[in-house]
């Protein structure tokens, strides 16, 4: 199964920290997860002014940081088959890993 994977991650500190991630499997359906804990002093002007203002706007996708490892093992665990890993959208992404 074809997924394809994009992520937006704090640009600033020692260590990235996550602010959203999105998986799309190739038949439509869709996981989108947001951290309830971000950090702006983290974020650069361009996430401060771009990504940040947009969180918040899909019901159900903000949670807890300890969560999402939860919520991403679950929605893997019900993929009818394997999944192939495929970073960004259709057509541009440039490496893969598997699962």
């Amino acid at each position: 199964m074809l997924i394809f994977m994009d992520m937006i991650v704090t640009d600033r500190g020692l260590r990235p920290k996550l602010i959203s991630l999105a998986l799309v499997r190739i038949d439509g359906l869709e996981l989108y997860l947001e951290s309830a804990q971000v950090d702006r002093s983290e974020c650069g002007r361009f996430l401060q002014e771009r990504a940040l203002t947009q969180l918040g706007r899909i019901p159900g996708s903000v949670c807890k940081p300890q969560d999402i490892p939860g919520r991403l093992r679950q929605w893997f665990k019900d993929l009818p088959e394997p999944a192939t890993i495929e970073p960004g959208v259709p057509g541009g992404s440039t490496g893969r890993v598997h699962r």
